[in-house]
C-alpha cells in the first residue's frame, strides 16, 4: 500500500498541471444535490432547503479525491423565482478547486402544473496547485519550488422541467474555461477547468400505495466545444426504491467505474440522512477501502402549497 501511494504521489507529481483536466467532482447521491450541478434547480423544493455532503473517494489512498459541498435555496415571489448559493472544495492530490456560486432561477408553471425552470449562476473559483507539499524525488524541478494558485470568475446555465412523476435537465455550471497559466517554465502544460455538459433524466412509478420505484440517469461530458481532454463520457444509473415514505435503498452503476449502494432515511419533513458506497471496478480497488458519501438534507417552513402537489415531487 505504502508502495502504491509513493506511486500514485508520484504520477500526480509528473502530470500536475493537466489535472484540473479532469471531469468535476463527482456524486453518487446526485438526485438529493442537483444544485451543485444545475443552478436551474433552486426553489423546486418549494421551501428554504440545506444539503451538505461530503465524499472521501478511494478512501485510504493518499492523494485521492475528497470533496466537500453544501448550498441551500429557496423559492420566492410566489414560487416564480429560485434563489440558492452553493459553496464546494474539491482536492485531488496537490491540487484544489474552491469556489463558491450565487444561483438564480426563473420558474414556470405549464397548464398541466408541470414547471420549467430556467437557470444561471455566477460566483467565483479559486484553483490552486500546492507543490511545496510534495517531496519531489528531483528538489531542483523548477516546477516544484513554489505553490501556484489564481482566482477566477465564472457563470453557469441549466434548465430543469419536472413533472408529477419525471424530471429533466440538462446544464452547464462553468462556462468559462478557466486556466492556472502561471507556470514558469516554457512549453509546460496548463491546468485547466474545462467546460462540462450534465443530462439527468428521472421517472417515479408507483408499485404499490407504500413502495416507490424511481430509475434514474446521469450523463457527464467535459470539454463541450472544441476542446480535446480525451476524458470518456461518465453515465451513472441509478434505481432506488422508496418505502413508506420514509427509507430509500439504491443502487447505481457508473459506467465503466463502479457499482454503488446508497441508503437515505427522512426522519421527518425537515431532516434527512445518506450514505453511499462505491465499489471500483478497475483495477485501483486493490489500493483503497472503496469510496464513501455523506449527506445531510435539512429543510424550513413547511407549509401548505395552494396548488395541488403529489408528495414524492419533493423527493426529486
Amino acid at each position: 500500500m505504502k508502495t502504491f501511494n509513493k506511486l500514485f504521489l508520484a504520477v500526480l507529481m509528473v502530470i500536475p498541471m493537466s489535472l484540473f483536466a479532469q471531469q468535476d467532482y463527482q456524486f453518487t447521491q446526485f438526485n438529493f444535490n442537483k444544485l451543485a450541478i444545475n443552478p436551474a434547480y433552486a426553489g423546486s423544493r418549494d421551501v428554504l432547503s440545506l444539503t451538505a455532503l461530503y465524499r472521501d473517494q478511494w478512501s485510504g489512498l493518499n492523494g485521492a479525491p475528497k470533496t466537500f459541498s453544501i448550498n441551500g435555496h429557496t423559492p420566492l415571489a410566489k414560487d416564480k423565482v429560485g434563489l440558492g448559493l452553493h459553496v464546494f472544495n474539491d482536492r485531488l492530490g496537490v491540487s484544489s478547486n474552491t469556489g463558491a456560486y450565487i444561483t438564480y432561477a426563473y420558474r414556470i408553471r405549464m397548464e398541466n402544473n408541470d414547471v420549467l425552470s430556467l437557470g444561471l449562476q455566477t460566483g467565483i473559483l479559486a484553483l490552486k496547485q500546492n507543490y511545496t507539499d510534495l517531496n519531489p524525488i528531483d528538489p531542483d524541478d523548477a516546477n516544484l519550488q513554489s505553490d501556484v494558485s489564481n482566482v477566477f470568475g465564472n457563470a453557469g446555465v441549466g434548465a430543469y422541467y419536472y413533472g408529477k412523476n419525471y424530471f429533466l435537465g440538462l446544464s452547464v455550471p462553468h462556462l468559462v474555461k478557466n486556466q492556472l497559466n502561471d507556470n514558469p517554465v516554457a512549453n509546460a502544460d496548463v491546468a485547466t477547468l474545462y467546460r462540462h455538459v450534465y443530462a439527468m433524466g428521472g421517472y417515479v412509478f408507483d408499485v404499490t400505495s407504500d413502495v416507490k420505484l424511481r430509475p434514474s440517469v446521469l450523463v457527464k461530458h467535459a470539454g463541450l466545444g472544441n476542446d480535446e481532454v480525451g476524458i470518456p463520457l461518465d453515465i451513472d444509473f441509478n434505481l432506488a426504491a422508496l418505502l413508506f415514505d420514509k427509507l430509500w435503498l439504491g443502487v447505481a452503476y457508473r459506467l465503466d467505474d463502479s457499482f454503488d449502494a446508497m441508503i437515505e432515511y427522512i426522519i421527518d419533513e425537515r431532516f434527512m440522512l445518506g450514505y453511499a458506497y462505491d465499489h471500483t471496478l478497475t483495477d485501483l480497488n486493490s489500493y483503497h477501502n472503496g469510496s464513501h458519501e455523506v449527506m445531510l438534507r435539512y429543510e424550513f417552513n413547511q407549509k401548505p402549497k395552494k396548488h395541488v402537489t403529489p408528495r414524492y415531487i419533493k423527493y426529486f
